[in-house]
């Protein structure tokens, strides 16, 4: 990947991958200091936010998903846990995992393991990624055009 300038604005997609016994998929990578994260990363031209989400996830973990919708969404600007310092306005999709065979991207992550939601709250989580697991328990999602269009009075 080429590496972005400082003073822009990145937009990324990733995936809580969740399997049939509901437990969540989490990463750690060097970029982000070895947190816990969901997998994800950048969307390309012409891509939507949900096949970015499926095609990152795919790419770090070797799993196929199916998004479900959208559960989390947002803005880092130089987050202190990641490797440079950017804008990133990130959306978080819940994903089901339609395989159960991962095989870790080694150039991208440190390690991948599956975790109960209630687990997974007591690691290093990365910035935010506790708000997505926490609206995955309690089965919210997040409507996106309340964002983009917000009511007007």
């Amino acid at each position: 990947m080429n590496e972005r300038l400082p003073g822009q604005v990145e937009v990324v997609a990733s995936g809580l991958v969740v399997n049939s016994e509901g437990k969540v998929l989490l990463i750690r990578s060097p970029k982000w200091n070895n947190t816990w994260l969901i997998p994800g990363g950048h969307v390309d031209y012409r891509e939507s936010l949900a096949d970015a989400a499926v095609r990152e996830v795919k790419e770090e973990t070797g799993l196929d998903t199916k998004v479900i919708r959208c559960i989390n969404m947002g803005n880092l600007v130089d987050d202190p846990d990641f490797h440079r310092a950017t804008q990133l306005v990130f959306f978080h999709f819940l994903c089901e995992a339609t395989n159960s065979d991962t095989q870790a991207d080694l150039t991208e992550i440190t390690e991948l393991a599956w975790f109960t939601p209630e687990e997974a709250l007591q690691l290093n989580l990365g910035t935010r990624i506790s708000h997505t697991i926490e609206n995955y328990i309690n089965n919210t999602d997040t409507k996106i055009d309340e964002y983009i269009f917000p009511p007007r009075n």
